[in-house]
């Protein structure tokens, strides 16, 4: 999976929006999952915090 932004800690944005606008903060990278990379963040911070 390749890198995202600053922006990546922002959650995904509606098809809709990405689809229809061109909005910075909703755009990814090519080949970056920002739900994925969410996801595995926040399963990081997790397990910091509690073990």
């Amino acid at each position: 999976m390749e890198d995202g932004h600053h922006f990546a800690f922002i959650a995904p944005f509606v098809d809709r929006v990405t689809r229809e606008e061109t909005i910075p903060v909703a755009l990814d990278p090519a080949g970056f999952d920002r739900a994925a990379w969410l996801n595995d963040v926040n399963q990081q911070i997790v397990a910091f915090m509690f073990c």
